[in-house]
This record gives structure tokens, sequence and C-alpha cells, in this order.
């Protein structure tokens, strides 16, 4: 696993050295620099993938898209260099240098340090990375299919367009004992008929069922049009629906579905970014993947995600508690904005989580608003009634 990124002159971070941890919590209000931490990792492997590593460095392609050199330096930079590092759980350290020409959309190589092992680093080896924007598909009469992206790389696409080809392809792999659904592995049955109960779409579809009670999926292969069509029903009180159109269905089981596929998927070794994973979910939804995310990371995989949801952060603190995964393998920075002088600056907090789910500190506008809301909602008014509920 990766246990440390260093950062210089790059966007909105002067010089940042941070602790990755199987599982990494990035918060912090909007625009203060969150993104940029990952967007570091995408844009290593995007270069990799590209094989400009370590001449040059790519600031567009399909993970990401930076702009020009000038997007990519730290505006108040007393140098054109930036600098990536990364410290690997073997004790490898590998340290990139880029010279940014404000006028290119590419970074000229200025060193490096070290060695790309692609045998170890998952952020350098096909098939064990999944990477999911904050945009994410969301309904459709169909999905696309792509055996190269799906068969030959294992992913599910940056916006997860390929996750209903990928569960066709892999949805009879077995999913990992620590992420198994409670229910199918305290019961030991199969949830559809015909197949076995811990395989990769039946767990899928049972916490999709924890997600939004009674949930069933479909999946059809469209021969001969490149296309997956997803079905959905309901299996609730002993009624079971007719299967509906996704495009019937809420935005929330859509987002959420690539990131069921991308957590089951995983295996020891994988490296996964996400991006909001409680988009248009229900709170409950959102405490939910919280715990599939912890034990996703004790499983071996190692996960970073951007979130502004205390119910994500509050899964993973109940995960912790009910020993689903150590705190010292939860690691959660709080980004945001510092000056000196004009120049502002990314500035990070890392609150410490203990095994019994507190934190250290809770810095200013850390997951407290509804504490702020309470203190207002609960502040006497001149003239009003007290003692409300």
């Amino acid at each position: 696993m990766i246990t440390e990124i260093g950062l210089e002159n790059f966007k909105s971070f002067s010089a940042q050295y941070l602790r990755l941890a199987p599982l990494t919590l990035l918060a912090g209000m909007n625009g203060m620099g969150k993104s940029t931490l990952l967007q570091a990792l995408l844009l290593l492997r995007q270069s990799w993938q590209q094989k400009m590593l370590p001449d040059a460095l790519g600031l567009n392609g399909e993970l990401i898209a930076i702009g020009t050199g000038k997007d990519a330096r730290y505006e108040s930079a007393d140098s054109d260099e930036i600098l990536f590092s990364l410290t690997h759980s073997t004790g490898a350290q590998m340290t990139w240098r880029f010279t940014a020409r404000t006028s290119e959309d590419w970074l000229r190589g200025a060193g490096f340090e070290g060695q790309i092992r692609d045998n170890e680093e998952p952020l350098f080896i096909q098939g064990h990375f999944h990477y999911l924007n904050a945009e994410r598909v969301g309904p459709r009469v169909s999905y696309p299919v792509s055996d190269y992206r799906v068969r030959r790389l294992g992913e599910i696409g940056v916006h997860g367009e390929f996750a209903a080809h990928f569960l066709e392809v892999f949805g009879t792999n077995l999913v990992s004992e620590q992420m198994r659904h409670p229910s199918t592995v305290s019961t030991g049955q199969a949830t559809l008929p015909g197949t076995q109960p811990f395989t990769l779409f039946d767990q899928v579809e049972a916490w999709l069922g924890e997600i939004s009670p009674g949930t069933r999926l479909y999946r059809h292969l469209l021969q001969g049009v490149d296309q997956v069509q997803l079905g959905w029903g309901s299996d609730v009180a002993g009624f079971k629906s007719s299967e509906y159109r996704s495009t019937n269905v809420g935005f929330g089981l859509s987002y959420i579905l690539p990131v069921l596929v991308a957590l089951l998927s995983a295996s020891p070794n994988h490296l996964i970014l996400i991006e909001n994973p409680e988009a248009h979910l229900h709170p409950r939804g959102q405490r939910l993947i919280g715990d599939l995310i912890a034990r996703c990371a004790s499983s071996g995989t190692q996960v970073i995600i951007e979130t502004h949801s205390d119910h994500v952060l509050n899964g993973i603190r109940l995960a912790v508690v009910e020993g689903q995964i150590a705190s010292d393998d939860v690691q959660i920075h709080y980004v945001e904005r510092g000056a000196s002088g004009d120049a502002p600056y990314s500035v990070v907090h890392s609150p410490i989580l203990y095994p019994d789910g507190r934190l250290s500190d809770w810095p200013e506008g850390f997951f407290d608003e509804w504490e702020k809301s309470l203190r207002l909602l609960l502040k006497p008014r001149e003239g009003g009634q007290g003692g409300g509920t």
C-alpha cells in the first residue's frame, strides 16, 4: 500500500506530506483542495498508462484533465518545479520532479528517484485499480459494453459506465469473506435460484437490498448491440414486483451500483479512489456505505474516499467500534484554506480516530454543521415559545 504522499508546488499545495492508511477519508468544504490529493495519484497513473513516466507528466487524459502547466503549478511557487512522492509499505520510495511550463499541457520530467515496481504498486498495475468520479452515470435504458476496458483492464470506468458489463462478466466471482453481507453469511442462503450466495452479483444485490430494502437486480446482455440492460424490482413482505427499467428507478441506486461493484470486486493489493460515495443516498444508506468501505479496507484493499457526509464518517467510526477495522488503519484528513501574505494555500488537519470511535479533535468546519444548526434552533427567540422539540 501507499503509506505517504508528498506534494510540492502542486495546485493549492505549497508543500505537504500526508500519511495514507488502508482507509483514508478526505473531508473539507468545497474548493479547499481535497480533490487535489486524488488528482496527484490520478496524474501519475494516467502518465504511466500513457508511457510518459518519468520523462513527462500527462496533464490531460481519460482519468483526469488538469489543463496546462499554469493550472497544475501552485500560483505562488518560488520555482517552476512540481514534486510528487510516494512511500510504499515495503519501504520503497519514489519521487518525481517536473518542470511546469505554464503554456504546455504536459510537464517535462526534471528528475526521478526510486523504482516503479509494476508487480507491487497497485497504482501501476492493470486490473488492480478503480477510480470513480463524483459525476457517475445515472439511470439509463442500457449501458455500454467494452471487452477491452472490462475483460482486459478490469475497469468499470471513471463514471461507472461499465459497471453493468463488469457484473455480466465477473458476476459469478466470489466476494471475500470480510465483505459479505451479514444476512448471507448468517443464513448461507442464495439470494437467486441456481446461484451461490457469495458471488459478486449476489452480494451487490444483498447490499442494494440493505440500502433500499427488498431491492432486486436483473441484468440482460443485449446480443448484437454491445449493451447491457439493467432491471430493478422489489420483494417486500412476500410481494414480488415486476421488473422495471432503470429509468423508472431513482438516481440513488444507479449512483451507488458502481461503488458497490468496485468495493465488492476488490481483492488484496487493489487501490480504489472514490469521490462522494454518498451521492443521492438516504442517510441510512450513507452510513452503510461507510461500513462497507471499512470492511473493504480491512480485507487488504487500500481505499481513499473524498466525502461531504458525516453519515459515511459515522459508518466508518461504528465499523471501528464493532471491530470491522482497526482504528490505526483509518486516516482522516480535513482540508481547509490558509493564507501567507497574499498567497492562499491548502492546510490539512488530521484528527486521530480512537478504538472507541472518538476523534482526538474536531476542527472548526469538520462535519459540525448539524451541531451548529441545532444550537441555532434551540436558541431562545424574542417573543417565541420555549420548550418545544
